[in-house]
Order: C-alpha cells, then structure tokens, then sequence
C-alpha cells in the first residue's frame, strides 16, 4: 500500500514532502536580518538546518535568488540530496561546495522522477524586485557570497506527482500554464481576478498560501506577517492579511479550502484532504 505524503511549511517558499524519500523545495532556514542582506556576505546556520533537516534526499529550486536557495548548498552538502535547477541553480550551488555528480540543470516543460514522486518543470514569472538581480552568475564567484549574487535566470513552478495526488507549488505571477492539481501552493498576496483564474484551472481541494512570514524574522522567534507590494493607500506598505486572502479563495472557488499550516509542523495530506486535520 502506498504511504501517505508527509508535508511541512519550512517558512517562506519553503515546502518538505516525505513519501518514503524526502523531498524539499526552496529551504531556506538561515534568513539572514536587513543588515545582512545589504552589507554583509550571507552565512549558513548549520546547526539549525541540520536540526530541521538532518535528512534530505531530492531538492527543487523554483529559482536562484537567496531567499529561495542560501541554504540549498549545505544541505546538499551535507545530506548527498540531489538538486534540480536551472544553470544559475547548478552555478551557484558549485561554488559553494556542491558536488557536480548531484547537480540536474533543468528547461521548461521536463519531466523527471526524483523518488516516488514525477515532476514537471513549468515555466514561472517572476516580477523585479529591489535587491534581488536576475541574469547571468557573475564569472569567478567564490564563496562566501553575498544576496545580490544570487541571480535568477529562470524561474520554475514544479508540479509533484504520485499515484494518489497531484500537487502544484506555483512559483509564478501568471495563471496562463497553471494545470489540475489536488493541492496548490501558492502566493499569499494578489488580486481577486488573478485567484480565481488560477483556481479556475487548478480546481484544487485546498490552497495552501507560501512566501507570507517575514522572511527576515529567525525561525526561532514566532511567525510574523511579511509587507505585501506597495499600495496606492495609507499606509502605503502593509502586511499580508491571511483572512482577505481567505474571502478571495472562497469567492473565486467556494469548493476550495484555505488551509494555514503552523510553520514546522507535519501535515498527513490525506488526513487534510479529508479534513481529518486541522
């Protein structure tokens, strides 16, 4: 009989599948403070990655900026996993340390197996941001690094699938190449159009709402609302609010179910799809 898929919301993008192997998409558990991220060069917290993930077999890189990949390396490193990204992915986890035999430079649109699960790369937008660089890795890079290294090039949403379920971490700005899908991870801040949309062509069971803590806030301390886009209103910068996401996701598509996982926990997905756990 095939085991259930273990999940946990690690903070941020930050997803772990257990189904049989271990499966993680964008860790990233150091969250280095505003200080850091402007001046200084970004160190790993091996202790704490160990203690969350002592082990790690497969990792998925939806793209390579810091927030989505700093602690990617080490864990690798460490654990042997073996990681799928685009060229900046594989480029930059070489430069610190990554042994080439476990790096898997991926395009849009391929499909792979990495364990019990079949995944499918899907072309991702990704809108600019201050602070966070897109293009080509800079040549000669050495470690340590700092933020603004970490480049994106291309920008991935994964769909996970096995036998029982299908599952979707949209990594994306645009609905146009969203597929079905059981479950869909998604971002926690848009407009009611782009929910329903998206819902229209996923028609999940639940959503699972990602990248809304304060990515700047140590996972020691307790889960904190991240600043959503600017807005034309006062204040102009305001935090995400989970209840206004809620009353988008049921008017866009009333069968779905908003779930909010406490940061760390583990998750039965068939007990949350039968809503056996709350």
């Amino acid at each position: 009989m095939e085991p259930n898929i273990q999940l946990r919301w690690l903070g941020n993008a930050g997803l772990q599948f257990e189904h049989k192997n271990i499966l993680v998409v964008d860790p990233f558990l150091s969250r280095p403070v505003m200080g850091e991220f402007l001046f200084s060069t970004l160190e790993t917290n091996s202790a704490l990655q160990e203690a969350i993930l002592p082990e790690c077999d497969y990792i998925l890189i939806t793209h390579a900026h810091y927030d989505h990949m700093q602690d990617a390396p080490a864990i690798a490193y460490r654990t042997g996993a073996q990681v799928y990204g685009d060229a900046n992915t594989c480029r930059l986890m070489e430069v610190l340390g990554v042994k080439p035999s476990q790096l898997h430079e991926i395009g849009y649109g391929e499909r792979f197996n990495a364990g019990n699960f079949q995944i499918t790369a899907i072309e991702g937008h990704h809108p600019w941001l201050p602070g966070f660089a897109s293009g080509k890795v800079k040549e000669n890079l050495q470690a340590p690094l700092r933020a603004r290294d970490y480049r994106m090039k291309k920008n991935f949403s994964f769909l996970l699938e096995t036998n029982k379920l299908r599952l979707l971490v949209w990594s994306s700005t645009r609905t146009a190449k969203a597929v079905p899908a059981d479950v869909l991870f998604m971002r926690a801040v848009s407009s009611e159009c782009w929910y329903r949309d998206l819902l229209e062509r996923v028609q999940p069971k639940i959503a699972i709402p990602t990248h809304w803590d304060d990515l700047m806030r140590p996972l020691s301390e307790p889960t904190q609302l991240f600043f959503g886009p600017p807005k034309l209103a006062w204040p102009p910068l305001q935090r995400v609010n989970l209840d206004e996401l809620g009353n988008k996701v049921h008017a866009a598509l009333p069968s779905c179910r908003l779930f909010i996982p406490e940061r760390l926990r583990k998750y039965d997905l068939d007990a949350l799809l039968n809503d056996r756990e709350h």
